[in-house]
């Protein structure tokens, strides 16, 4: 049975090679990189690492993924997942080396934070459209392209909010980055509003398959949206005020030599204000 099928045992073991992928092939490099590497990881380094394969193999495979093609509330905690846990903890296991790759001009643009914010909120559309929802749920090779995308949306999302990856461009200062997550919070948690107060399932797929798992569909529907909303702006929002928190204990002038700073931000408002009251 394919991944998301919905028929067959509920409970019966299927495989699902994507999970098992995702995890041994990262793993196998990650080992090599840990052992042979210029640069030794940490253990800490190697422990965040390892939580985010374990997280990532625990919602693709057995039987999350099949209670995914069942249930939205599942659907939508395997999609939070993907998106908001594990790229941040894969991409914080790997800070030692990631600052070392070249990225190619067009990849460059799509790694800023400007670049990010429109893949991540476009991927996030994308796998919302009841079009595309039906279709991955009912299709094994479809479930497994919008998983990749939605970890590879991730990751490009968290790497200009954790600073990890190739500079591309000015970085954000503490508050930029914290801005930057507040406005990844936004789109995800009008979507979770719609989930949450529809009085007709939005999805086809699971206008049956809900109940067996002991939901009715409008039920399975509003859990799903307040899970993702809750979850995500803890998330999104406890991200950002801990960035807030570390850039008070610490000081701008810490920061790398062109950094976007929130006096920078100050001094071109007040340069547009004087620009609009001369006009």
């Amino acid at each position: 049975m394919e991944w998301g099928a919905l028929s067959g045992p509920l409970w019966s073991w299927h495989p699902h090679p994507l999970a098992w992928s995702l995890v041994l092939v990262p793993g196998g490099l990650y080992v090599r990189a840990a052992r042979r590497g210029p640069e030794r990881a940490r253990e800490r380094d190697v422990a965040l690492f390892g939580l985010g394969l374990f997280l990532l193999y625990t919602f693709l495979d057995w039987p999350v993924a099949d209670l995914a093609g069942r249930s939205l509330l599942v659907h939508l905690a395997q999609q939070t997942v993907l998106l908001l846990a594990v790229p941040p903890l894969l991409l914080l296991g790997t800070r030692a080396w990631t600052a070392r790759l070249h990225l190619p001009g067009p990849l460059t643009r799509v790694s800023s934070p400007t670049g990010a914010t429109l893949v991540f909120n476009a991927v996030v559309i994308v796998s919302f459209l009841p079009a595309v929802m039906n279709g991955v749920v009912r299709n094994g090779a479809a479930a497994a392209g919008m998983d990749l995308m939605l970890l590879l949306a991730g990751l490009v999302m968290w790497a200009p909010a954790l600073r990890i990856g190739p500079a591309t461009g000015r970085p954000l200062s503490h508050a930029g980055r914290a801005a930057y997550l507040i406005v990844q919070s936004v789109l995800p948690s009008f979507a979770s509003l719609i989930f949450i107060f529809a009085r007709h399932p939005v999805y086809d797929v699971f206008r049956d398959s809900a109940r067996s798992v002991g939901l009715s569909p409008v039920a399975d529907q509003q859990l799903a949206g307040a899970l993702a909303k809750v979850v995500g702006l803890a998330v999104l929002l406890g991200a950002a005020g801990a960035i807030l928190l570390r850039g008070d204990a610490g000081s701008e002038d810490d920061l790398p030599p062109g950094t976007l700073s929130w006096d920078d931000v100050e001094r071109e408002l007040r340069r547009l204000e004087g620009k609009s009251g001369a006009g």
